[in-house]
């Protein structure tokens, strides 16, 4: 009876060291990632800089096109990446992401978010900037800015693509893609991204690009692992 006692203890306690704590569950149990590169298929059109008209000794004499910026290695970047079927992360409507205005250009050229996230405009130089943001014909803000590290928050309650210009300095653009779904990321300088915390099983990948359209995949994810997509986009 006194050995019986002991391997059931002994097994009892095993499981409790194995189980998470309470109130909690393994994200690796039910979640795994998708990663992968975004690419060009052949030679990418190279657009010309756009011309910068006033404040040059802050702003310089030309901007890139950030339209399209693809890495010698063929990587694309600013590709919006995101699960269409899955919901989004719980802390997403609790975030807070920065759209800035840094040598009289936007950073980050593209911002992804979620529905309920706020937006911390900012402005980072010594010039006057008056940021401006439609979601398709409606106007969402437009104030001007004359003061460094002057920063407004703005509320993004619903998914849409905004495209975000500034008043003062024409050549200066940014996107914020909002989401109402997820987990969503962008592609770095040389195409890569990575989607952590997917629901494990099949779901539709969607990509977005400025430029280059919209494409979707199929892609099945399995609890704990990585599934790897690569996605090649044709130049336009």
């Amino acid at each position: 009876m006194r050995l019986v006692l002991t391997l059931l203890c002994t097994a009892f306690a095993a499981s409790a060291a194995d189980a998470p704590p309470s109130g909690q569950t393994s994200q690796t149990a039910q979640t795994g990632q998708i990663a992968g590169r975004i690419s060009m298929a052949g030679l990418s059109p190279k657009l010309p800089p756009l011309p910068v008209t006033k404040d040059n000794k802050i702003c310089g004499v030309n901007r890139a096109d950030e339209a399209l910026v693809v890495a010698n290695s063929g990587g694309i970047k600013n590709a919006v990446l995101w699960v269409a079927d899955a919901p989004p992360p719980a802390e997403s409507g609790r975030r807070k992401l920065r759209l800035d205005q840094q040598g009289c250009r936007f950073e980050p050229h593209v911002v992804v978010a979620h529905a309920g996230t706020t937006l911390e405009v900012m402005n980072s130089d010594v010039v006057l900037h008056h940021p401006t943001a439609k979601l398709s014909t409606d106007k969402l803000w437009d104030f001007p800015m004359p003061l460094k590290n002057y920063a407004v928050d703005r509320p993004l309650p619903k998914a849409g693509i905004i495209n975000v210009t500034c008043e003062a300095h024409p050549w200066m653009k940014a996107i914020v893609v909002v989401l109402d779904a997820g987990p969503s990321g962008v592609s770095d300088e040389e195409g890569h991204y990575s989607l952590v915390g997917v629901p494990a099983g099949k779901h539709k990948l969607k990509l977005w690009h400025e430029r280059l359209g919209e494409r979707e995949e199929e892609v099945e994810v399995k609890a704990g692992e990585t599934a790897t997509r690569d996605i090649t986009l044709q130049p336009r």
